[in-house]
């Protein structure tokens, strides 16, 4: 292959291994005298976060070395996390010597093969050493939790949390974590809503301050609740016991103005449908974009009580610019099943038009470019 991993214990090699150590210092070191040095001259507070984590593949080495030290240390990660901290005190003494203004920390992410932390480690982490541990193939259905289809993912973070609390240098706090939440498939998402809170609950139970999400969107704006998704996430970091349903229908009730009853009606039926029909993994990686999963009479229902959400505000007392401003987003969510009704074949030929011009116009307008990862509005 042509992205393999490094080769983490130098075939075995003392003298390569140490000049893997040196060589990876150097160009760090050259960096921050050469690209970041504007910056470091000119910050009243220099920070300075080194990422030293693998490549995002598969492809790790297997020479017998590091088979061997694979299994003195229970995991890939430890491997890898052996060498990241050589990497870290060399560059710490640098440090100290060359830019003692710079508050610097270094960053290994326990990802993909490397999630789990090793069983065994005989040396002493480095204070600056962070752990991102980041479960890509989590269920973002469901919360990280001590049982459950993602209890697999909870124990492997205790583990980290474990190995770092016995650490005498380190401690919980140089773990962090990077969740993911919405589906990288823009259009029709995996349902999510609650789960979030409940992740956040979880992890902060294990002392765990320092978390990040995902919001997958590839650039472009998204249908589907885009705002109330990002304003329950920011809610959920602030209060994880927060009540999901009444923040939701607060936020509804508050966007959609004279719609807000049937937008959240829409909001129900079509969680509710895709917890009923979706039988798949539910991972970052999967689509909910298929028209087994969406029946011809839920789309014409949710395509209802959207324009049942646009009567409502037309015929209401708002000021002209607000029901303008309300119109538009339930448009926005009326964009996700109006793809579904064209694509599925659900419209009649002589409607089908019409129906994907208001599409495109309505992406147009909100900057919507993507259907899928790899399908745009345009291609469509």
């Amino acid at each position: 292959q042509t992205q393999k991993q490094l080769c983490y214990s130098a075939h075995g090699s003392v003298s390569e291994y140490s000049a893997m150590v040196d060589g990876v210092c150097s160009n760090i070191i050259n960096d921050i005298n050469g690209e970041f040095k504007w910056t470091f001259d000119n910050s009243n507070e220099p920070t300075f976060t080194i990422d030293l984590s693998m490549q995002d593949n598969w492809y790790e080495c297997n020479c017998g070395s590091c088979q061997l030290e694979k299994l003195k240390y229970g995991s890939y990660a430890g491997q890898q996390l052996h060498f990241v901290n050589d990497i870290a005190n060399k560059m710490d003494a640098w440090f100290v010597a060359n830019k003692p203004a710079i508050k610097h920390s270094y960053k290994l992410l326990a990802y993909q093969q490397a999630e789990v932390a090793p069983s065994y480690i005989d040396f002493t982490l480095n204070k600056n050493l962070l752990i991102q541990y980041a479960p890509v193939y989590v269920d973002i259905t469901k919360p990280i939790a001590p049982s459950g289809v993602n209890k697999q993912f909870y124990d492997e973070l205790k583990d980290w949390v474990d190995l770092l609390e016995a650490n005498q240098n380190a401690s919980v706090d140089n773990l962090c974590v990077w969740n993911y939440s919405y589906s990288t498939h823009n259009i029709i998402p995996a349902y999510d809503f609650g789960i979030l809170n409940q992740t956040y609950e979880n992890i902060r139970k294990l002392g765990i301050k320092n978390i990040s999400t995902e919001f997958v969107t590839n650039g472009s704006q998204l249908t589907y609740f885009q705002d109330l998704r990002l304003y329950l996430m920011a809610r959920s970091m602030e209060d994880s016991t927060l009540d999901v349903k009444e923040v939701s229908k607060d936020f509804i009730d508050a966007y959609y103005g004279a719609g807000s009853d049937k937008i959240y009606e829409f909001l129900q039926l079509a969680n509710n449908n895709m917890k009923s029909t979706y039988t798949g993994a539910n991972t970052v990686f999967e689509t909910h974009d298929n028209k087994k999963y969406w029946s011809k009479t839920v789309v014409e229902s949710l395509i209802s009580l959207c324009d049942e959400a646009i009567n409502s505000v037309s015929n209401s007392s708002e000021t002209e610019a607000s029901k303008s401003l309300h119109i538009d987003r339930i448009n926005r969510e009326k964009c996700t099943v109006i793809y579904m009704y064209v694509e599925y074949g659900y419209v009649s030929y002589s409607k089908k038009s019409e129906y994907k011009n208001f599409f495109k116009n309505m992406c147009e307008k909100f900057g919507i470019t993507h259907i899928s990862t790899s399908k745009t509005v345009n291609n469509w």
